[in-house]
């Protein structure tokens, strides 16, 4: 199901979104004229729970929050999700969450723990018998590892986009005609 999309860097969201209780609930919450906390809010879910938002990449979801929160407006930078945003993420992601999703945020944390290995090995520490417990060779194959791993996040992330290009073509329930997949 097709909730939030980014449209000239503006993060929207299609009208049967809020007819979801998650959503509703933000929406509703929200008495301003204008409604601009609720479509902060709604982006701020966006931003931190989209694979295609450009803070994702930041791994640790507090800073991460820190991040996006400094460009919405109406949320403040100390800003915590309660309860009710913590759900409407929750149900978000489990609704968007495709099998390439799953596999991108995979890789995305394992080259993240790879890169870690790499910059926390301390090249003079020492075992008992006075040897070297980390050599540079090792580093440069973890290292060596890298650009492959990278290339497989590059070709998920843009299967993604395909998935998400289709959605976008399919508009309700209209089902593909034959040959429309590109067979």
């Amino acid at each position: 199901m097709k909730i939030f999309e980014l449209d000239n860097n503006i993060v929207t969201y299609s009208p049967q979104a809020l007819l979801l209780k998650p959503f509703k609930v933000l929406w509703d919450r929200d008495n301003s004229k204008d409604k601009a906390r609720a479509k902060d809010e709604l982006a701020f879910i966006w931003y931190m729970e989209d694979v295609r938002s450009d803070f994702y990449d930041i791994i640790d979801e507090d800073e991460r929050r820190i991040e996006v929160l400094k460009f919405l407006t109406e949320l403040p930078p100390n800003y915590k999700p309660d309860k009710e945003i913590l759900f409407a993420a929750s149900e978000y992601t489990r609704m968007s969450e495709s099998m390439s999703v799953k596999i991108l945020k995979d890789t995305m944390i394992m080259v993240n723990n790879l890169r870690a290995s790499i910059v926390e090995m301390d090249f003079e520490e020492r075992d008992k018998s006075g040897k070297l417990v980390h050599d540079y060779n090792k580093a440069l194959s973890l290292a060596d590892k890298i650009p492959g791993l990278l290339r497989s996040l590059r070709d998920i992330y843009r299967e993604i986009e395909r998935e998400a290009e289709e959605q976008h073509l399919m508009r309700g329930s209209r089902l593909k005609a034959t040959f429309e997949s590109g067979m």
